[in-house]
């Protein structure tokens, strides 16, 4: 289920390390391969923020994957000072069937991925230093994994996370109890069963995920249109909800990007 093409990012990865490889493969369940030392250079924005993806990493010296799941607040960096990690960053709503495991199951917590895949294919990956040679044997890997173990879900959750993507996280519940004549109560069941949060919640964090998007893509002086364009009610309720997500404020998020020279750190292979 490739529903959308947004790209979750995670720009306090990119922001703790000197180069942050990147690979955006074509007609693929993963939004991108990526790879990356990390070095604590700035401990205030050191965390996992949220995206509402599910990643892969492999940590390349002590040769340990684990399956990390999508976060509601920011968390701890899970990642140790000077190691190498190598990680798959999939689509939003492609884990809903990774192997046996739904995305309701890893909100919030990450587990080993050698109960998924194979120690032997990790120990490959990890004696192979080349980033495009990772990405070769971890696609082998992803095939077997996400298509011979594919979980159906349900038509009335691929509909549910396509129309919140196509409106970048701004629907209402309402909305959508009138375009799939379900009741509210139904529609917020099904879809926590499956995604592990509630409606709302995915909302925001794709919205918040479009901001970061535009904001990575520029440094605007102003914010007022950026806050109306992605449906804020005022700069007050946008400055409020974007630190809740990023420990920031949109002038200080933009400001460290700024110093820090974020696009320079991207490699894009």
């Amino acid at each position: 289920m490739f529903v959308h093409h947004m790209d979750p990012l995670q720009p306090y990865f990119v922001l703790n390390t000197g180069v942050y490889h990147k690979f955006i493969p074509v007609n693929s369940p993963v939004a991108h391969f990526y790879q990356f030392t990390y070095t604590e250079k700035n401990p205030a924005v050191s965390g996992v923020v949220p995206d509402g993806a599910v990643d892969l990493i492999l940590d390349t010296g002590r040769g340990l994957a684990t399956i990390s799941g999508p976060v509601e607040s920011v968390e701890r960096s899970p990642f140790l000072e000077g190691h190498t990690y190598f990680g798959v960053r999939f689509k939003l709503g492609v884990s809903a069937y990774y192997g046996d495991i739904l995305t309701s199951d890893l909100v919030g917590t990450s587990v080993p991925a050698s109960d998924l895949i194979r120690r032997r294919s990790f120990d490959i990956l990890a004696d192979t230093p080349d980033f495009a040679q990772r990405i070769e044997s971890m696609q082998d890997i992803l095939q077997d994994l996400l298509f011979s173990r594919d979980r159906h879900i349900p038509v009335l959750v691929k509909g549910i996370l396509e129309c919140i993507f196509k409106c970048h996280g701004e629907v209402s519940v309402h909305e959508l109890e009138n375009r799939f004549f379900y009741s509210r109560r139904h529609l917020l069941r099904v879809f926590r069963q499956y995604m592990g949060m509630d409606i709302k919640t995915y909302c925001r964090i794709v919205r918040f995920q479009s901001v970061l998007s535009e904001l990575n893509g520029g440094f605007p002086s102003q914010f007022t249109e950026v806050a109306q364009e992605h449906g804020y009610y005022d700069q007050t309720h946008f400055q409020k909800e974007f630190k809740k997500f990023a420990l920031l404020t949109p002038g200080e998020y933009v400001k460290i990007l700024r110093e820090n020279k974020y696009q320079s750190r991207i490699h894009t292979c």
